[in-house]
């Protein structure tokens, strides 16, 4: 059991955090600007003040051991507050806050020029590294402490992680223009009867969330041993061609069916949608969570005409809140 007097200090974490990240004693002196042996110097006190081995020393190479994949997130989270705290007492002296942010691909190229406009804002405190991943690997990289927070469609059910709800957007139909649905005010899941609908590849949250759509009517399904399409845009384009009718996301549709030959065409009620949330471990500090909800509020909302919602608060198992 570590020795309940034993306070790390902020340079034995960051030495710790840089070997983790950079899996080399000599790549992360290099970063920290310090010598090797000083770094080595700090992880060694940290793994006897804590009374266990954070980090294998091999000959060839180093890896984390159970105890260190454990502590990892709780030294980056320490990290993080600390210059959170600073930040804080004197914003102009102090350097802005890294969030290593994770977004899925569905929601990356429209969510982030509004959210990373929002969080470049002075006052917010924060520098935004993003990652664009599916979920699971989303999932998995705030799961280890590689990732602060994530942005992607809940639930996602990970256990120990939190779920804080964004905003909810709406399904939309993409048909070719002369096709007999283009015309359609509204259409209805039953619709798709013997329709042929493209799906993005496996691995994509909105793949399944089509599918789904798909089972409540008879619909042939594009996409999966035949046509392949890893993003929004080529999914658009194969439908522009003739190729079939697709779904997107109604924050996507306005970008990606611009000036193009598709007709969109909205669902009847109730609208099929999905929540966009943010995934988050328990140690993440409120403060980060917090900028997120104010930025998407103040700058995404506006950019997307979606409506946000208003504070965070983790939803009931299986709800989808209202927006």
């Amino acid at each position: 059991m570590p020795r309940t007097e034993f306070s790390p200090t902020p340079a034995q974490l960051r030495a710790f955090v840089k070997v983790a990240d950079l899996g080399s004693f000599t790549a992360a002196a290099a970063a920290a600007g310090q010598s090797q042996s000083a770094l080595s110097q700090a992880l060694s006190s940290l793994e006897t003040g804590l009374r266990v081995e954070l980090v294998r020393r091999g000959a060839r190479k180093i890896e984390l051991s159970a105890e260190g994949l454990n502590l990892l997130p709780f030294a980056r989270t320490a990290l993080q507050s600390l210059d959170a705290m600073v930040a804080a007492a004197d914003p102009g002296r102090a350097g802005r806050v890294t969030v290593n942010m994770g977004v899925i691909p569905t929601v990356a190229p429209y969510l982030l020029p509004s959210l990373l406009r929002g969080m470049a804002a002075p006052e917010s405190g924060f520098q935004p590294v993003v990652v664009e991943e599916q979920t699971a690997d989303l999932v998995e990289s705030v799961r280890s402490g590689r990732l602060d927070v994530a942005i992607l469609a809940i639930p996602v059910g990970a256990r120990g992680l939190l779920e804080y709800p964004l905003y909810n957007e709406r399904f939309v139909l993409a048909a070719p223009s002369g096709h007999a649905l283009a015309s359609r005010d509204e259409i209805f899941p039953q619709d798709l009867d013997e329709e042929v609908v493209l799906l993005l590849e496996a691995g994509h949250c909105l793949r399944d969330q089509t599918l789904d759509l798909c089972r409540q009517g008879n619909a042939r399904i594009l996409g999966s041993t035949q046509t392949k399409v890893s993003n929004l845009s080529t999914a658009v384009r194969c439908v522009e061609a003739g190729l079939g009718i697709t779904v997107l996301p109604a924050t996507a549709a306005a970008v990606e069916a611009r000036d193009t030959d598709c007709a969109l065409v909205e669902f009847g009620e109730p609208r099929p949608a999905r929540t966009i949330g943010l995934l988050a471990r328990e140690t993440v500090p409120a403060q980060v969570i917090d900028t997120i909800y104010d930025v998407v509020q103040r700058f995404v909302a506006p950019a997307l005409e979606i409506d946000p919602v208003p504070s965070r608060r983790r939803p009931a198992d299986g709800e989808i809140l209202e927006t």
